[in-house]
């Protein structure tokens, strides 16, 4: 769909495109970017359903959520969705009855718990579990390392909500450390995790459902050409990069070519309307 103006519905991502964090455990302290609530406000009031899309899984959505609201942006639990989120989804509809071992926070456990997902701990038999999630988890242990790459040794399915390398943050780049601790158990164990976090394919999936809109008919607005970007095209779905974040216009090396360039989020309710 070139045609912006068609779409029904806008995905925007957080970092980069609506703030610039302190760091990347939460959006505390986060600064706004210039026009973003404004922004954000006019695509909604000019008929389109919103839905805002963090790989961050430091919190539990109600908490994002609670600290977006602070910042100023009106939107709800039913308008916010993180890689937690999806991966719960999914574990309960594709492999329901499943036991997890969440390397992860309450960011992680607490989506399981919503959608009814069975989870355990590294100490109460996590090496027997089925599936290992990894999330952000900044007090990570050996022991949890190691009950998490038993069960991948003994069959567990390898999931995780982010590979991405770096977020952007206020005064540039900061390692993602989801993904770092995914390579790790990846390195030791030789398994390859599905992601599902952006730029999974079931990400978007469960996006446009939450937004009850064909997928092709909802814009995803993001700063990382590899993860935002390049989901929405995968979808069939327009993908409008803004150049507050991570990528930069002189950095497009033909791979993923946004269906428009903006330099920021300020800019995109003049395009829709166009």
């Amino acid at each position: 769909m070139s045609d912006l103006s068609a779409a029904e519905a806008v995905i925007f991502d957080v970092d980069g495109t609506l703030v610039h964090a302190v760091g990347p455990g939460g959006l505390k302290g986060a600064e706004v970017i210039p026009g973003a609530i404004e922004a954000l406000t006019a695509v909604r009031d000019g008929g389109r359903r919103i839905l805002v899309f963090t790989n961050g899984n430091g919190k539990r959505p109600d908490e994002y959520v609670e600290d977006l609201n602070a910042l100023g942006f009106p939107v709800n639990e039913r308008e916010f969705i993180n890689p937690a989120v999806v991966a719960a989804s999914w574990i309960a509809n594709e492999h329901p009855g499943a036991t997890v071992l969440p390397v992860g926070g309450e960011g992680v456990t607490a989506p399981l718990d919503a959608a009814g997902v069975t989870h355990v701990t590294a100490e109460d038999g996590g090496a027997n579990a089925g599936i290992v999630l990894v999330g952000w988890d900044e007090t990570l242990t050996y022991t949890q390392l190691r009950a998490a790459c038993s069960a991948v040794w003994g069959g567990a399915l390898l999931l995780t909500t982010s590979n991405a390398p770096r977020i952007s943050v206020q005064g540039g780049l900061a390692p993602g450390w989801s993904g770092a601790i995914t390579a790790g158990i990846e390195r030791t164990t030789g398994a390859e995790a599905l992601v599902l976090g952006k730029p999974a394919p079931q990400s978007y999936e469960q996006a446009a459902a939450l937004l009850e809109t064909p997928q092709e008919r909802v814009v995803m607005v993001g700063d990382d050409l590899e993860v935002d970007i390049s989901m929405a095209l995968n979808a069939g779905a327009p993908g409008v990069l803004v150049l507050s974040g991570t990528d930069r216009r002189d950095e497009l090396d033909g791979r993923w070519q946004p269906t428009a360039i903006v330099n920021d989020v300020t800019e995109v309710p003049a395009l829709l309307a166009r």
